[in-house]
């Protein structure tokens, strides 16, 4: 037996750079046609600010963007369980990236004011096991304060 703790460090650096990626070129307007290999500097105004937190048993993840720009569509797009991650990589709005992200969390939410701002929070429970890990099922909570 050994614990998973290397496993579970890589895969929340990955949903990290995921929502980052993200939240810096394709929510970003200004960003979207950037080459993504080159250098780049971000006004205080596109800034992405990332916040989290472990208190032994959960581990919460926080990328935040002021751009408002996640729909619950592009989600909506990518939660069909019948499509596997190479059957979707011709999608648009980075949804390899989202089907990755939810799958790899136990709850995954989104926070918008559309054209405004738009957090998504990953939390997941860290098990000693990673069997046990994969057998939660995972939720997804969307929330627009732009709508009644």
């Amino acid at each position: 037996y050994s614990h998973p703790f290397h496993e579970y460090s890589r895969r929340i650096c990955e949903m990290a750079d995921e929502l980052i990626l993200n939240a810096i070129f394709n929510a970003n307007p200004a960003m979207k046609s950037e080459d993504r290999s080159k250098d780049f500097s971000l006004s205080e105004d596109q800034r992405v600010v990332v916040k989290w937190g472990y208190d032994g048993e959960h581990f919460g993840l926080s990328v935040l963007d002021h751009f408002g720009a996640f729909s619950r569509e592009t989600i909506l797009q990518y939660l069909d369980s019948n499509k596997k991650l190479t059957g979707i990589a011709h999608l648009q709005n980075g949804g390899l990236g989202v089907k990755m992200v939810i799958e790899r969390t136990h709850q995954f939410i989104v926070n918008i004011q559309p054209g405004e701002v738009t957090e998504v929070i990953c939390l997941m429970r860290l098990e000693s096991r990673l069997r046990d890990f994969e057998k939660v099922k995972s939720s997804v909570f969307y929330f627009n304060k732009g709508s009644a």
